[in-house]
């Protein structure tokens, strides 16, 4: 049987499901490190220290586990309920349609895409240097490429295809919006880059391509081996002194020089951090 289909087949989604779980386990982490397990708003230094995406370090530094784990961490209770409700609504169609192999690329490629994305208009565009953190991107992979597919299997005005564009651009535009109006940050440079991704991953799905048991599961376990990884690398890290360093970055206080000479890393990387962290401080 193809593992991309045109109907989607009416099982569970457990790897959608599996997903949600392991952002619920991550924020309950997050919660009880935090002192409060329903937090509107987590602290910096909690999210810093779990894995949180600081485009500088992330980038200048060397902490590229970042791109992963800030895809299953989320800054409250809010933000976590809104992107879980968005994965449930279009993951469970798209694992139906693409099957479990191509469903677990998509999300995490989409979900390192949003990261990259994220990390690169922060250090080069100008972008507001601060934590990103969150699943939202890697939703919108799926967004984008559920739209994809939706062109390709039902052609130009696939009802599927207008549906998820419409949901991908109230997304966009809802970010934007709350984003002018001062208070919170919405991310959109990831909501791009994952839409990005996700689309470019339909894209290269061959409906006449099979996988066999055996090739389904080990790329399931790529995956999550990859996102294990990303998360044994970040606890490997000498804490607390990176999460000192990159909360003296979002802050007006201490030196983040000595902290990054501390640490070992290379004068030019750190010249390089230096100079973006200054941009928050002004």
């Amino acid at each position: 049987m193809s593992e991309t289909r045109s109907q989607p087949r009416r099982e569970i989604a457990w790897l959608t499901y599996s997903i949600l779980a392991a952002n619920l386990v991550a924020f309950v982490v997050c919660g009880l490190r935090s002192g409060n397990l329903v937090a509107m708003q987590l602290p910096a230094g909690v999210l810093v220290e779990m894995g949180a995406n600081v485009a500088p370090f992330t980038q200048f530094a060397g902490n590229w586990e970042t791109l992963c784990t800030s895809t299953f961490l989320h800054g409250g209770l809010v933000h976590l309920l809104f992107n879980l409700v968005a994965l449930v609504q279009v993951g469970p169609l798209v694992e139906a349609i693409v099957g479990r192999a191509r469903f677990s690329i998509l999300y995490v490629a989409a979900g390192l895409g949003a990261s990259l994305a994220s990390m690169l208009a922060a250090n080069y565009a100008g972008s507001h240097v601060g934590i990103a953190v969150g699943a939202s991107g890697a939703i919108c992979g799926l967004i984008g490429g559920s739209a994809v597919l939706g062109f390709r299997l039902q052609g130009r005005k696939s009802p599927l295809a207008l549906s998820m564009l419409r949901w991908l651009g109230f997304t966009v535009v809802l970010g934007y919006a709350v984003s002018l109006g001062g208070g919170v940050s919405i991310d959109n440079n990831a909501h791009l880059g994952g839409a990005v991704v996700g689309g470019l991953c339909a894209l290269s799905f061959r409906r006449s391509v099979t996988y066999r048991p055996l090739g389904r599961a080990a790329r399931i376990a790529g995956c999550v081996a990859l996102c294990l990884a990303a998360f044994a690398v970040k606890v490997s890290r000498r804490e607390p002194a990176w999460t000192y360093a990159k909360l003296e970055c979002l802050s007006q206080r201490g030196n983040l020089g000595a902290h990054l000479a501390a640490l070992g890393v290379p004068a030019a990387a750190a010249d390089r951090i230096t100079a973006r962290c200054d941009v928050v401080r002004r």
